[in-house]
């Protein structure tokens, strides 16, 4: 739709899982050139309480970080401190 202007494109991807955002930063598609994913900010949310934090450590937190960098595309992580 926009491949056709000289710009770049973004997008925030909130809610979809990250096995399907990546097509939406796959370059033989021409939506985004960049898409930012939310795994991190949802690394410390309940599942079953969305509003109850839970605790996480080095490890997941990582385990996020390369299921990203696995994706196709160019993907970002937004991190998010809670007081």
């Amino acid at each position: 739709m926009l491949s056709h202007y000289d710009i770049a494109t973004a997008g925030e991807l909130f809610g979809i899982p990250l096995d399907q955002s990546i097509k939406f930063s796959d370059r033989r598609r021409n939506e985004l050139n960049i898409a930012f994913t939310f795994d991190l900010i949802r690394l410390d949310r309940d599942n079953d309480e969305r509003w109850r934090r839970k605790d996480w450590n080095l490890s997941q937190f990582r385990q996020v970080i390369d299921k990203v960098d696995r994706t196709a595309g160019e993907m970002e992580c937004f991190l998010l401190r809670q007081p």
